[in-house]
């Protein structure tokens, strides 16, 4: 797994979604996350540009439940 982290005060939405466009245009399969989301949750998470699909998300929640709800976590 090869990772590129952007971090910073201003532009890292916008740092992120360019350097995600041109590793996919390079043809790597690219996986992004940003926070926060706007509208859906699922903005968060990208992969090759698209949104992770709504039943991954669910699965993915419902099968690691257990360790969520007693942390209490926020979306941050």
């Amino acid at each position: 797994l090869r990772c590129v982290h952007v971090a910073g005060t201003n532009g890292k939405g916008s740092t992120s979604h360019l350097i995600a466009s041109i590793l996919q245009e390079a043809g790597l399969k690219v996986g992004l996350h940003t926070s926060p989301h706007l509208k859906d949750f699922r903005e968060r998470f990208r992969i090759n540009g698209k949104p992770v699909p709504e039943q991954v998300v669910v699965d993915f929640v419902e099968r690691h439940r257990e360790a969520f709800e007693p942390v209490q976590a926020s979306f941050f």
